[in-house]
């Protein structure tokens, strides 16, 4: 008599698993398009979350850019009171800050300013012709 070779399988059928393709039933695609809709429905709410988050980070950053400026600098932009003087004789006007005396602009002044600047005798208002311009406004020079 042989030997029978033993090939350990004492003779039984050894079952395993694997992952196969399995076609899908028609309730199974459906469950499996809603889910699909819901998971899209997500994407697009997260990505408007993430839009909101990323203006949310640049409004921070420029927060944070603004403070170091003012750390770096030592100063801040703040209304401050100012005054205008006016210096008819150098037909310019001078923004002074009324903290510090401060110069803070010097400008020349306009044909209005000029006219501001000067007190009228007849109840500051300007002297007007019978043609409603005012006495010497555009009136051409004669010699």
């Amino acid at each position: 008599m042989g030997k029978k070779k033993n090939d350990g399988s004492n003779g039984q059928a050894q079952t395993v698993q694997r992952e196969l393709p399995v076609q899908l039933s028609e309730g199974e695609l459906l469950k499996a398009g809603d889910r699909m809709a819901d998971i899209e429905l997500e994407i697009d709410g997260l990505k408007d979350d993430r839009k909101e988050l990323n203006r949310q980070i640049k409004d921070r950053e420029k927060d944070r850019n603004d403070l170091a400026k003012k750390i770096d600098l030592g100063t801040e932009g703040r209304l401050v009171d100012c005054h205008w003087l006016e210096d008819l004789n150098q037909n310019v006007k001078t923004l002074v800050r009324d903290d510090t005396g401060e110069v803070v602009d010097t400008v020349a002044m306009t044909a209005a300013d000029r006219q501001e600047g000067m007190s009228f005798a007849m109840g500051d208002q300007p002297m007007v012709d019978e043609d409603g311009a005012e006495d010497g406004a555009d009136a051409p020079v004669q010699h």
